[in-house]
């Protein structure tokens, strides 16, 4: 069992340490053993077969989960611009991507953007430091109508930059921001 709104095991919950902007979170598994090498390939060697799998898996725990949620769009968190130029892909939009067309959902990809200069979120130590790295990270870069937004990312370590991106979607115009990870 897992809490809904923070994604941790139930003895592990972090709900009374935050604050969340997003409504909930939910993820098909956990970021350790198999599961893990598996999007750690994704992430680092950009191996986009495994993204039918990861994504397939997303969208049978978001039926589980959001079944009674309506979603008015998808969106993902945005890779820096220097760090994109140089994978060549974002796995998170690629997950969107997959995600989007499974569940016949709107796609938005121009909703955030990661800051040029920011700083890599996975090399911050500690969790205060993840947090106030991702909030100066990520900016709104167009506007929402109202609506109920699906965020999707690759992991969820500390749910920082799902956080700080779900403020910015809510400060662009959205009523909610649920978050959906591999």
């Amino acid at each position: 069992k897992t809490c809904i709104k923070c994604g941790m095991p139930l003895k592990k919950c972090e709900c009374y340490k935050y604050v969340y902007h997003f409504l909930g979170i939910i993820a098909p598994f956990f970021n350790e053993g198999i599961a893990q090498r598996g999007l750690y390939r994704l992430k680092f060697t950009g191996a986009k077969p495994i993204v039918s799998y990861y994504g397939d898996a997303m969208c049978e725990c978001y039926r589980k989960k959001y079944s009674d949620v309506k979603f008015d769009a998808i969106t993902f968190v945005p890779m820096n611009l220097i760090k994109g130029l140089k994978h060549g892909y974002n796995q998170a939009e690629w997950l969107a991507e997959y995600v989007a067309e499974k569940l016949e959902i709107p796609l938005y990809k121009n909703l955030l953007k990661r800051k040029p200069l920011s700083k890599v979120q996975h090399k911050r130590k500690g969790i205060s430091n993840r947090f106030l790295n991702a909030y100066k990270s990520y900016e709104r870069t167009g506007s929402i109508n109202g609506g109920t937004i699906l965020l999707i990312d690759d992991i969820k370590t500390t749910g920082a930059s799902l956080d700080a991106c779900a403020k910015e979607l809510l400060y662009a115009g959205a009523n909610e921001v649920y978050c959906l990870t591999a």
